[in-house]
């Protein structure tokens, strides 16, 4: 079993947040310690792991007969039908993408994302939902059974001061 740090939320100004869409007061982050940050130093993926993750993801989507309508019908879904007012929501979001295996399923709660986003994990990397909800649906078929757990999620309330 290998465990993945993912990315979080972080709130860089609580008072500007109103619409989720484009906010300028939440951003991805990873929130690494520095001992975090040693270790993953010196556990860097080879680049060649990364090149034959590449490489078949690629191989996949070009060999697959997923419906590209239904994604973005998914997505546009998704996008419409979700409301989100702050930090909390997007939590809770989260939580439910976990607790429906986002990870090894590829459908997830694409409203909280701007379209464009960079999801990244040591092996490979997407900038956007609709690439990143393709490439994870192109792995279904390989797993028997397939489940992810949510470790830990939770709000940190940021203090800024002008100095």
């Amino acid at each position: 079993m290998s465990v993945t740090k993912m990315a979080g939320i972080c709130s860089l100004n609580p008072t500007t947040l109103m619409t989720i869409k484009r906010i300028h007061g939440i951003r991805c982050c990873s929130g690494a310690t520095d001992n975090e940050k040693k270790s993953q130093i010196r556990t860097k993926t080879p680049q060649i792991l990364k090149l034959v993750v590449s490489g078949v993801t690629e191989l996949l989507r070009v060999f697959s007969f997923s419906g590209k309508e239904r994604l973005e019908k998914v997505n546009n879904k998704d996008r419409d039908e979700i409301s989100v007012s702050g930090i909390d929501d997007v939590i809770m979001i989260l939580k439910s993408d976990y607790e429906n295996a986002y990870f090894v399923t590829g459908v997830f709660t694409s409203a909280i994302y701007d379209e464009d986003c960079v999801f990244e994990d040591p092996t490979i990397k997407f900038q956007g939902t609709k690439l990143y909800s393709r490439n994870l649906k192109l792995l279904v078929p390989f797993f028997d059974s397939p489940s992810i757990g949510l470790q830990n999620i939770e709000k940190l309330n940021i203090v800024y001061y002008k100095g």
